[in-house]
């Protein structure tokens, strides 16, 4: 649908719902809150087109996040032919849920400029950061973007076989359309009652990542021989997957030991001192998140949306920025959009900078950018989120002393601010 055919059917629509709602009123029947609240909201965008806010890179965004419009009006009407007004209320046991999230995920990409560059957004431990990562991904058309989960379980599994890369590739597009919720809980007065639906959840991630990229891989080999023996001669270029491609960065960031994918198809580590190789599986926590990271970024959609909830989590500070500054520029067509408390991390990253103000349950947030300030972006960011101690130290932000300092006080946020009597001044300032 083009922009111009989108703004013509939410002004028929938005007509249409005013109708329905008067006539709700005139039969003294309760207006389903889909109808209301999508009513509000069209009128919202048809403004915010009308002054111009919403860039043009935004528009397929906004239009996929009417697909629910059709299938309700569809549904309005078929009540109205029944002659069955008093129904309409029911509308929101089948629409509401996702209306909500789709307005909530609007008001927040508006009050980022509509995601046009990468962003991090800081906010203290329990400000609903990870219930908004959540709100956006159940918003989020497949082809608009994806959504990293911040917990997970990264067991590496082996495959037997090359899974089919047709049927793989639509288990990976419902896999990322999930929505992982660890907020459950189980009686631990008996032995056997444990949540099994969400561990097999958080268990099969890298199951779905790996068959991803392993049917890929074999996918282009086989169109690569094909082409050879037509004499086509397919370059080298053409030969490369993304799983090779994330052989490559995994190994651009880790030293003393080397992935590759053996004759089997599976991943194993050649190591320094080692004699042979290993299975991936036996990897530390941090190569495994690396890998997996990796994965996701790569297999992301053109073009697409990436949201990263607690990007910095289990990866050590020496290679937090080489590992995102890294996928930054490999995926350069996407936005990073970051959600994290780690103020370190927000500071440290070239991109737009805004913070969760406050967070009322279950879906509304205050998001404010971060402006300019007297007082400098890295000190601003830990004011406004910080729940640690404050270590100022003189120098500049990655030089040796900040980094000594930051393994002598683990417990500090470490604050360079270049001269002591900055550092004087500033102490006096909070």
């Amino acid at each position: 649908m083009e922009k111009d055919e989108f703004e013509q059917t939410l002004n028929n629509n938005v007509s249409e719902l005013i109708t329905i709602q008067e006539q709700c009123q005139n039969a003294d029947v309760k207006c389903a809150k889909s109808i209301l609240d999508t009513i509000s909201w069209i009128k919202e965008i048809i403004g915010d087109v009308e002054i111009g806010i919403i860039p043009s890179s935004y528009d397929t965004m906004l239009i996929n996040s009417f697909d629910f419009l059709s299938p309700m009006m569809n549904a309005i009407r078929q009540n109205i032919s029944n002659n069955a007004i008093e129904n309409i209320e029911n509308l929101d046991n089948s629409f509401l849920s996702q209306i909500t999230a789709n307005i909530d995920s609007y008001h927040f990409y508006k009050s980022l400029g509509f995601a046009q560059e990468n962003t991090v957004v800081v906010g203290a431990n329990g400000c609903g950061k990870t219930t908004l990562a959540n709100t956006l991904q159940k918003s989020l058309n497949i082809k608009d973007g994806i959504v990293i989960p911040a917990q997970k379980l990264l067991i590496i599994p082996t495959f037997s076989s090359t899974p089919n890369y047709e049927a793989t590739a639509e288990n990976y597009n419902r896999y990322q359309r999930e929505i992982l919720d660890d907020k459950q809980t189980f009686n631990a007065s008996k032995e056997d009652d444990i949540p099994y639906s969400a561990t097999r959840q958080y268990g099969s991630e890298f199951r779905n990542v790996l068959a991803a990229l392993y049917s890929e891989r074999m996918a282009k080999r086989n169109r690569f021989c094909d082409a050879f023996e037509r004499d086509e001669s397919p370059t080298k270029q053409e030969l490369q997957s993304v799983l090779d491609r994330v052989i490559n960065i995994w190994n651009f960031l880790i030293e003393h030991r080397s992935l590759l994918c053996d004759d089997s198809n599976n991943l194993v580590l050649i190591g320094e001192g080692v004699e042979g190789n290993y299975p991936a599986f036996q990897m530390s926590d941090g190569e495994r998140i690396i890998l997996y990271l990796v994965g996701r970024i790569l297999l992301a959609p053109e073009k697409a949306l990436i949201v990263i909830d607690e990007p910095e989590m289990y990866l050590h500070k020496t290679i937090v920025d080489k590992l995102w500054n890294k996928l930054e520029w490999e995926r350069r067509d996407c936005v990073f959009l970051y959600l994290t408390h780690d103020l370190q991390f927000a500071a440290n990253r070239d991109a737009r900078k805004a913070w969760i103000r406050s967070f009322e349950y279950p879906s509304k947030w205050t998001i404010d950018n971060i402006e300019g300030n007297e007082i400098p972006e890295e000190l601003l960011l830990k004011l406004l989120g910080s729940r640690k101690k404050i270590l100022f130290c003189e120098g500049k932000r990655n030089s040796l002393d900040s980094k000594i300092f930051e393994l002598l006080f683990e417990d500090y946020t470490i604050t360079p601010v270049e001269t002591c009597k900055r550092c004087d001044k500033l102490y006096k300032i909070i």
